[in-house]
């Protein structure tokens, strides 16, 4: 089967043009959470809950160490107490929309013999909470 080239030259043209066309906020959006891991809000995570999240993310985050698959966490703030990571715990946010607050106890994230630990774009907010004495 012959396939003119002027059909060929016109496709390519139009692929152009469409691609083009594609407004530049769109190629900027997020990525889909599936694609970054295990999804937080699966396990009840809930970007911008104006309630502490300890427990709940706590939960979701040893799910996904366990599967040794990354915990990601959709574009938000999330209010959460004393995190423990244990090996192979990745957390993955999207750069500059994801934000961790912290709510109080000895500290935001502990491990303690852990290997293999991931953080990725990730915003850690003290809350203002003056860190301890040691």
């Amino acid at each position: 089967m012959d396939i003119p080239r002027r059909h060929v030259l016109g496709a390519s043209a139009a692929g152009i043009a469409g691609a083009l066309a594609i407004p530049a906020e769109a190629a900027r959006t997020a990525p889909l959470t599936s694609a970054l891991g295990r999804d937080a809000t699966h396990y009840g995570v809930r970007p911008n809950a104006t309630g502490d999240q300890t427990r709940t993310l706590q939960r979701a985050i040893d799910e996904a160490a366990r599967a040794n698959a990354p915990l990601a966490l959709p574009p938000g703030v999330y209010r959460t107490g004393p995190l423990q990571l244990s090996k192979g715990s990745q957390l993955v946010g999207v750069r500059g929309a994801t934000t961790l607050t912290f709510t109080g106890g000895a500290s935001l994230l502990a491990a303690e013999g852990a290997d293999h630990l991931g953080l990725s774009n990730l915003t850690f907010d003290g809350g203002g909470i003056p860190l301890p004495e040691r």
